[in-house]
């Protein structure tokens, strides 16, 4: 098949390109967002967050979990890629039906009668997100994340600049729903043109050969559907375990507490999840097909993947114990003193997420090893260790939720890596031992942030505390890194410098 080339630059340019793609894009989206805080009251935006939960738990349900198969298997056609894309849009058209007619009583549930219309508008992204999962996987076989980078910059700066004119003009929560669509809908476009990829084109075949003959025929491609489904259907009930157990606790927010609380929380969530979302976006983009083709050859999945739990975890508990300990001036400073409740949340939220794109590099490991099995039992199990979570942190109020969430969420990251101790040799216990460094260098900068905040908010104003806090954390995390993680240090720099010195060849 013609996707399974790699695009120019291998492993470390698809690397640089799904980290622009992710930190690039996702940071204009979050820089909309910010904008459309001074726009949109926390009472408003109550609106959104119920939307885009609801939308989210569908969406998953459309992408029917092929997409990873896709990029699993070796011996995949551009048939394939079609028939999973009509799939998916008969299942999206079944769930938008749904949608519809459920959007009155979900509305009722909230005694919120303008949610109807909204949900009934935000379900339209489903039918985008259908061919867009598709689109996804043909860019991680063809390791295509340049075009991936480009088409979602320029479809995010549209649909932000939209969001931002409506609200403006007085849209309120409509402009945020009607900006997803659009954001959605020109990606699939961009992308697609990019890629030279049509649903009717590849089930004429590949290089639109006509699929007729002794070698082809409807059954043949069902049965290679099914064969696709045998892997893709434990990844689906895995990723709607995840979906729905992640935006339940806005549901179960927005219902059970003051309706404002799901507003501050949602906001809150928005700022770790962008570092924890798009590294473990590069990993299970990037890292995925890399460790497939060396699914054969324990050793060197093992070697990649501590290299990754290594360098995930360099990068991401200094982010994260950075933002905890700066949260009321960064809220402050963006956000706006209207959402200052927001930076509880966000202490909270960010010791739980610093784990994330380790759980991924486990969790894909597990995949590229043909154990997605094992992935489906994780979820099962993790989900009913939330849900219990969940249920005995209520009489504790809003913010006793959200930390038990994070508690559990530090409990799942030892559950994700216990099965590679028997799959690689790489378990929880040689797990912690590479992370112990950044976790102590982390904490340690965390601190002195945290003092330096309490000290020059009253003295230097917020908006100066802020920067103040984010040069003293970038400096003390660097200056501990030399002193006790200078391998980590080096790796990460030398792979910097080696993602630039290929700028020219991406080009």
């Amino acid at each position: 098949m013609r996707g399974v080339k790699a695009g120019k630059g291998g492993v470390a340019g698809s690397l640089l390109w799904k980290i622009l793609e992710g930190y690039g894009t996702q940071g204009v989206t979050l820089l909309v967002s910010i904008v459309l805080a001074r726009l949109i009251s926390p009472e408003e935006y109550v609106f959104v967050a119920l939307v885009m939960a609801v939308v989210n738990v569908a969406n998953v349900l459309v992408q029917t979990g092929f997409g990873s198969a896709l990029i699993q298997r070796e011996d995949v056609t551009d048939a394939d890629f079609s028939a999973v894309c009509a799939l998916n849009l008969l299942v999206s058209a079944l769930l938008y039906l749904v949608l519809f007619f459920a959007a009155p009583a979900v509305a009722a549930f909230y005694r919120m009668e303008r949610l109807t219309g909204m949900l009934r508008l935000g379900g339209v992204s489903l039918f985008f997100g259908a061919v867009l999962s598709v689109e996804n996987a043909l860019c991680g076989r063809r390791m295509a994340f340049r075009a991936l980078c480009l088409c979602a910059f320029g479809a995010a700066a549209i649909s932000g600049a939209l969001g931002v004119a409506l609200a403006y003009m007085g849209f309120g929560a409509w402009a945020l729903v009607v900006s997803n669509i659009v954001q959605n809908a020109g990606m699939m476009l961009l992308l697609g043109a990019a890629l030279g990829w049509r649903p009717v084109r590849g089930l004429a075949g590949a290089d639109g050969e006509a699929m007729e003959g002794p070698g082809w025929s409807p059954g043949m491609q069902l049965r290679r559907l099914g064969a696709l489904f045998s892997f893709g259907w434990k990844l689906l009930c895995a990723g709607i375990l995840d979906t729905v157990y992640t935006n339940v606790y806005e549901l179960f927010i927005g219902k059970v507490f003051v309706p404002e609380s799901l507003s501050y929380f949602n906001r809150a969530n928005q700022f770790p999840r962008l570092v924890a979302n798009n590294m473990g976006g590069v990993i299970q983009a990037v890292m995925l097909p890399v460790y497939s083709r060396e699914q054969g050859n324990p050793d060197n999945v093992r070697a990649w993947v501590r290299k990754t739990v290594r360098t995930g975890a360099f990068i991401s508990f200094p982010l994260m114990a950075g933002m905890a300990a700066a949260a009321r001036p960064m809220v402050l400073v963006l956000l706006g003193a209207n959402w200052e409740k927001t930076a509880g949340f966000l202490q909270l939220l960010c010791l739980g997420y610093a784990f994330w794109p380790l759980d991924t590099a486990n969790l894909q490991a597990m995949n590229a090893l043909g154990r997605s099995d094992l992935f489906l039992k994780l979820e099962i199990a993790k989900k009913v260790l939330g849900v219990a979570g969940l249920v005995l942190s209520v009489p504790f109020g809003v913010y006793g939720v959200v930390g038990v969430r994070t508690l559990i969420e530090v409990v799942c990251f030892a559950l994700n890596a216990a099965p590679n101790r028997k799959l690689l040799g790489y378990g929880i216990g040689r797990q912690f031992a590479d992370i112990l460094a950044p976790v102590l260098c982390s904490l340690a900068m965390g601190a002195a942030v945290y003092a330096l905040g309490a000290f020059g908010i009253l003295r230097w104003g917020v908006a100066a505390t802020f920067a103040l806090q984010v040069a003293a954390g970038v400096a003390i995390y660097l200056a501990l890194s030399v002193l006790w993680q200078r391998e980590s240090l080096g790796a990460v720099w030398g792979a910097l410098a080696q993602l630039l010195l290929r700028r020219q060849n991406l080009v």
